[in-house]
């Protein structure tokens, strides 16, 4: 049994690095992309930043996936409601 739990542990362990990973390579091609098309504005059309709609737009995408990634675990969450009640009640 105590294999089984390690064995689970070690796979949310992973589960954990591999989505920090994406993120963080999610989060690398946005700043990059985002500087080329800022440059690109202000070098053609200084008068309007259009780059800040695409950034925006994969900002949103972004943040959802920040959200995702470093959410509070839900049985940490279930704790805290479980306090919650047992105060309030």
């Amino acid at each position: 049994m105590n294999t089984e739990f390690q064995s689970n542990q070690n796979e949310s362990v992973y589960q954990r690095k591999q989505s920090l990973m994406s993120f963080y390579s999610h989060l690398l091609h946005y700043v990059s992309v985002i500087s080329v098309l800022l440059l690109i504005n202000l070098v053609t059309s200084p008068g309007y930043l259009w780059a800040f709609w695409p950034a925006l737009g994969w900002g949103i995408g972004i943040m959802s996936h920040a959200f995702k990634v470093y959410r509070v675990p839900e049985k940490l969450f279930e704790r805290h409601l479980e306090k919650e009640q047992k105060y309030h009640w």
